[in-house]
């Protein structure tokens, strides 16, 4: 079984696919709509054929026994995520920055629409906390911009399983 970590991680790759122009948002990200899509972070390197796209890092864990109110039967989590987004600047946009705000406004959208993330009342709620822009020239002399949103999803498992939600 997964961890519910691995569950939530998962849930973010769908999220981010959904934006798309045909759902309401202002870019197409996924690669239903010949976005880039959404991956998670790999140590052997990413694959960005395809602009714009997501890079989903876990960036880190706290776990407190207990303190739900539940005694010591499970472990509330604050599970800490870096959302990465590339791209390069449409010819139609009209500046960097106001596509980046785009990118990111179409993220914290997205994010919203299921701030459980799918697990029901195993996830208490996902938070924005905030967003950096950058801008770089890529090796291949490409100027890319793009925007690195973090978010915190608080989250409870079984103490005895964290592939169990709790309450279950």
């Amino acid at each position: 079984m997964a961890s519910l970590l691995d569950t939530i991680s998962e849930n973010l790759v769908t999220t981010i696919e959904t934006i798309t122009v045909a759902n309401g948002y202002a870019n197409n990200i996924g690669t239903a709509a010949g976005g880039g899509g959404a991956q998670r972070f790999r140590q052997s390197g990413q694959t960005f054929t395809i602009l714009p796209t997501v890079m989903i890092a876990e960036a880190g864990e706290t776990k407190e026994r207990g303190a739900d109110g539940h005694g010591g039967g499970s472990y509330t989590c604050n599970a800490s995520y870096e959302l990465d987004v590339v791209s390069t600047t449409p010819s139609g946009a009209s500046s960097s920055a106001a596509h980046v705000l785009s990118l990111v406004a179409d993220m914290e959208k997205a994010l919203r629409v299921d701030r459980h993330r799918g697990l029901g009342a195993a996830v208490v709620e996902t938070r924005l906390q905030g967003s950096d822009p950058w801008f770089e020239v890529g090796e291949n002399g490409i100027p890319y911009v793009g925007a690195t949103v973090r978010i915190t999803v608080i989250y409870r498992h079984s103490a005895t399983d964290p592939g169990v939600g709790f309450p279950p």
